[in-house]
């Protein structure tokens, strides 16, 4: 992986992705 050329918007849709699964996995287990 290249580090360097992360940039703010790869790492907020990161963001979402990851908060998105957990939402979902949240959900799913209630």
């Amino acid at each position: 992986m290249i580090f360097d050329l992360i940039d703010p918007l790869a790492m907020i849709v990161l963001l979402t992705a990851v908060v998105f699964l957990m939402v979902a996995v949240a959900y799913g287990r209630m």
